[in-house]
């Protein structure tokens, strides 16, 4: 975009960048439009925007009525006035106009028009989207829209007569839709997306982009696009799957070329605007292209239909963080623009309430409005009478629709969209709601590693959807900020001889086997992470850590907390600290989220938060919101303190630091440091601060990621059958427990199956014979099938049996003393360790590290084959750390060099047992900091800041050195003939320099004059030809590899 005072092409941008861009635009279709022809069709109002003279002539080409078997042009006044309301008068603000006016090339409009005596309104379209609705391949799309490039296309500024020129507007019959501004090589990308956003603001051209779909920044290094009102940090780039096409048609495609052929093909630009642009909460968002070919494969799988009448779903795995639910919300859009799907009905299925309400309040947000399920009562009545289109519900209801009355719809055109599917898909529930929708099409999403044991969930829904979105991609694209990892260990002294001293005298009454029992289950980690101190030291640390490194930046925290009575504890330390403001989110007292929760006793200290938050707010659903939304947009709360809520579905881009004060793993873990990687203004990174040590299990979970990343379908051969052969075991496994008990004549007296079971081996027996078919009725309750083909009476005896025996197994477990009621100690024990287990600081194991980068990809931080933490760990550090160094040594010998020796001598010094793990891990971390930081040791004051004259320095000097001179004078002659050469590559630099042999030895000769004409001449320093050429050949070397990088 140029000023309109200067001529129409700067000659570099014009012939690097927009004259490229123009010939593939022309080779795809459009039609290159000059500025003075595109002025004549808009009238020659510089402050008009459509060319009206195409947009008249489109609408009648393009819109016919259809009316009783005769085919009717469209009157001119109807036309007029279709033009017309694409002139609002109402100017309501850039993106509520934008909305309105995509509704409307979405949507069309309606015009009334009498034919033959009948006045009715007809649909009449601004864009023919026929050509992108063809759900058959081989049909033939016909194409009636006409597609202009208009190079400089200059529009008059709001209430002014000063000008702006964007580089290329894009037009579809006569309405634009797109810009793209074109950027010399040597100019930064940003530039163009900064004149783009600038351009939208109301005293320059909103005029233009309130119609506006797609906005491109391109140079022929890089390319990004976005849409109206997308703040710099979310301009995406896109990368297309395969160029073949683009190859046949330019040989050697630059980035611009690849990114402009994938978004401006006319089909593919007509797509992106009809089904993949959305509003949400007033922010205009497009699809990512690994939303877009997810859904684009979706949409060929539904329409595959088997013998059985099903069509074939599947599962879109996506990371967290990459815009999961908006695929859904386009996913849902596409579904009901498919023609040949009649009256689709769409199923929105989650696990948790929070998440259910937070998807269906996208998709409200993004213009569908679903119905919520209220009860199971209320799920049925909307699915068994059609009262809506799009319904969200919680997978548990279909358990008590199940139970009200049998019903099932047979429809293949019911979409079951299924949210966290890893989740939601084992169990009765899953089960019943296919029972209900027996053809219905089910799709899941998820962002998780599964397990093995769980990969038969993608024959449930029929298979992997490609491509995937790993966590790797969504770092090296910058969908997401990178994740540095910090460990932090309080350490720990005890009072051995008092906490001896104590269980000998509480305890005697316990059997050696007991006591060891009881000794074991409190001495585990989970229990000493409760203690007063350690929670008091954690808090401190946390205190000060926000408070030296976030507080007042406007980014947040969120600390998790072992149990609801712990999270109220770091509350009541962080208020009698003052410093840092703090709140605590949990569930209610009664409520049992988790099966954390169901185990958690009550508690005083949790009893007394709970009630004075109901008095605070007006129930547990405005306590959740009010604090929620001031964590998002407010000052305070500065750090929220949970349990186990907000580790999935929380979306707040400002919150930036985890503190895991609980040790999490798997998908848990994963989706909790999801939290923090979203992108925010000003935010680099996501910090973990782990106080829990959940750096193996990061390590697994991470490992288990990657693995399915690469995935393959033939794995999953076999899975359904050894289902279905274990279902078939049930009846056995169930008489096979009950004929325990044949020798017992009361069936229904407790006691005496309690008295027959006291012999120890029949005991072990019984155990075991119930952990197998308890095993086998889970697997069952999860299968369709079974439900299906099994009575109800029999599901019913099944899983009543299996309560009953369960209560049985408790019982006897504490009557034959195999166990004790633990609950009866834990009080008394957990003050104990308070009392005597002492925290006395918290150390810092290791500079914040990275667990995923752009550069590293997937970085298991702890991974090593001997499994030995924290020297696994600086191992890893170092590998990373010689890795950039030989790649990287080219550029700058010495100085990599020299940090190859360091980290050599610190591993010879842990290798032979010099220093200690941890000593090992500071040390390694340290010099892979100074080495990332690029700091040398003493760099001569004429070279500070410019790294290539440091790089050649470091080859100049120890040449220098072997001349017999005091160090003095080599610093100084080395550092100027560093200077002096860096300077020479500058002044001499062009397009294609270490290409051009010429040019190169013109450099040579002015190296040679300065060794002569300063060196010789001015300092009277004679240096030998041959030093001369070896000097100047290094320092080449090492130019040429920095310059090329």
């Amino acid at each position: 975009m140029n000023s309109a005072n200067t001529p129409y092409f700067d000659t570099t941008e014009h012939s690097l960048s927009q004259k490229p861009a123009l010939d593939l635009l022309e080779k795809l279709g459009w039609t290159i439009l000059s500025y003075e022809d595109a002025n004549k069709l808009r009238g020659g109002k510089l402050s008009s925007v459509l060319l009206e003279e195409v947009l008249y002539k489109q609408l009648s080409e393009i819109n016919k009525i259809s009316f009783q078997g005769k085919e009717y042009a469209f009157e001119q006044s109807c036309i007029q006035s279709a033009v017309q309301k694409l002139k609002p008068f109402k100017n309501d603000g850039l993106l509520p106009l934008n909305n309105e006016l995509t509704d409307l090339l979405i949507m069309g409009t309606s015009e009334a028009q009498s034919i033959n005596g009948f006045t009715k309104s007809f649909t009449l379209n601004y864009i023919d989207w026929s050509c992108i609705c063809k759900e058959n391949k081989n049909e033939r799309k016909t194409d009636k829209n006409v597609f202009y490039a208009v190079p400089e296309f200059v529009v008059e500024r709001v209430r002014s007569e000063k000008t702006v020129r964007p580089d290329i507007v894009l037009f579809v019959n006569g309405i634009p839709l797109g810009v793209i501004e074109c950027k010399a090589p040597s100019e930064d990308l940003e530039q163009g997306i900064t004149q783009n956003i600038r351009n939208q603001t109301e005293s320059y051209i909103p005029h233009l982009f309130m119609y506006c779909q797609i906005l491109m920044a391109v140079n022929k290094n890089g390319a990004k696009y976005a849409t109206v009102g997308t703040q710099p940090k979310f301009w995406n780039i896109w990368k297309e799957p395969d160029i073949s096409p683009l190859l046949k048609i330019i040989e050697n495609p630059t980035e611009q070329d690849k990114t402009i052929f994938s978004l401006c093909s006319k089909e593919r630009f007509l797509d992106l605007i009809h089904g993949f642009t959305v509003f949400d909460v007033g922010t205009k968002k497009i699809a990512r292209y690994q939303q877009y070919f997810s859904i684009k494969s979706t949409l060929e799988r539904v329409h595959c239909i088997g013998n059985d009448g099903i069509r074939q779903g599947g599962i879109i795995w996506h990371t967290q963080g990459s815009g999961k639910s908006l695929t859904m919300v386009m996913l849902a859009k596409n579904l009901m623009y498919c023609k040949n799907i009649s009256a689709p009905r769409i199923i929105l299925v989650t696990d948790r309430t929070d998440l259910d309400e937070q998807l269906g309040d996208t998709f409200k947000h993004c213009g569908i409005t679903p119905v919520r399920a209220t009860s199971g009562k209320n799920l049925l009545d909307l699915i068994s009478e059609k009262k809506a289109s799009v319904i969200t519900t919680l997978i548990h209801k279909f358990d008590k629709a199940a139970g009200i009355r049998n019903f099932h719809d047979d429809s293949s055109n019911i979409f079951v969209l299924v949210d966290e599917s890893h989740r939601t898909q084992f169990g009765s529930f899953a089960a019943k709601m296919r029972q209900m929708f027996p053809k219905a099409c089910y799709i899941g999403f998820t962002g998780t590693p599964l397990h093995k044991k769980e990969k038969n969930n993608f024959q449930r829904f029929g298979g992997l959807i490609k491509p995937t979105y790993t966590i790797a991609q969504a770092v090296a694209d910058k969908a997401v900020v990178p994740l540095l990892y910090e460990g932090r260990l309080v350490e720990l002294t005890q009072n051995k001889e008092a906490i001896d001293l104590w269980f000998e005298r509480h305890t005697s009454n316990l059997t050696e086997e007991q006591k060891a029992d009881l000794k074991k289950k409190y001495a585990r980690a989970d229990m000493l992470q409760k203690t007063e101190q350690v929670i008091y030291m954690r808090a401190f640390d946390i205190n000060e850590h926000y408070k030296n490194n976030w507080q007042g930046t406007g980014f947040k925290g969120q600390l998790v907390a072992a149990d609801k009575k712990t999270a109220v504890k770091f509350k009541q330390f962080f208020d009698e600290f003052g410093d840092v403001t703090t709140e605590v989110l949990i569930s209610g007292v009664d409520t049992r989220d988790s099966y954390t929760d169901i185990l958690e006793e009550p508690s005083e200290i949790v009893d007394a938060f709970w009630k004075k938050m109901m008095a605070k707010y007006k129930d547990e659903k405005d306590y959740n919101e009010k604090i929620i939304d001031a964590f998002k947009h407010g000052d305070e709360p500065e750090i929220i303190i949970v349990v186990d809520k907000l580790l999935t579905g929380f979306d707040a881009p400002c919150n930036t630091v985890l503190y895991l004060c609980r040790p999490l793993k798997e998908h848990t873990l994963l989706q909790a440091i999801a939290r923090v990687n979203r992108l925010c203004d000003g935010k680099d990174f996501g910090y973990i601060i782990d106080y829990a040590d959940v750096l193996e299990n990061l390590d697994k979970a991470l490992t288990t990621y990657q693995a399915l990343a690469d995935f393959d379908q033939e794995d999953l051969e076999g899975a359904l059958s050894s289902v279905s052969s274990e279902i078939n075991t049930l009846p056995q496994k169930y008489s096979a427990l009950i004929d325990i008990f044949n020798p017992v004549k009361a069936s229904y007296d407790e006691n005496a199956y309690e008295e027959f079971l006291a012999d120890d081996d029949l005991r072990q027996d019984f155990y075991d014979r119930l952990r197998d078919y308890a095993k086998t009725l889970a697997i069952a309750l999860s299968s369709e099938i079974f439900l299906a083909d099994t009575e109800l009476k029999d599901i019913e005896r099944y899983k009543n049996t299996l309560k009953r025996f369960e209560k049985l197994r408790k019982a006897v477990q504490y009557r034959y003393a195999e166990v004790i009621d633990y609950r009866d100690y834990e009080p008394k024990i957990q003050k104990l360790l308070d009392t005597h287990i002492h925290a006395d600081t918290v150390t810092k194991l290791n500079e914040p590290t990275y667990i995923i980068h752009e550069n590293t990809c997937l970085y298991n931080v702890a991974e090593d084959s001997s499994g030995k933490g924290i020297a696994a760990y600086a191992d890893r550090i170092a590998s990373i750390a010689k890795k950039t160094i030989s790649e990287n040594i080219e550029e700058d010998p010495a100085f990599y060099t020299k940090f190859s020796v360091l980290i050599q001598n610190v591993i010879d010094a842990y290798r032979q047992k010099q220093i200690s793990d941890l000593e090992y891990l500071k040390q390694i971390t340290e010099t892979k900091r100074r080495l990332d930081a690029r700091e040398h040791d003493e760099v001569p004051e004429n070279l500070v800041n410019n790294d290539n004259a440091i790089a050649a320095y470091g080859v100049i000097h120890p040449i220098v050195s072997e001349l017999k001179l005091s160090d003095d004078i080599v610093k100084e002659i080395s550092s100027n003939i560093a200077f002096a050469f860096d300077k020479i590559l500058d002044s001499n630099n062009k397009v294609n320099f270490w290409n051009d042999e010429d040019a190169i030895n013109n450099v040579k000769d002015l190296m040679d004059d300065y060794f002569y004409d300063v060196i010789r001449d001015e300092k009277g320093i004679s240096i030998p030809s041959n030093i001369m050429d070896q000097i100047i050949e290094k320092v080449l070397f090492v130019e040429r590899k920095r310059r090329n990088h």
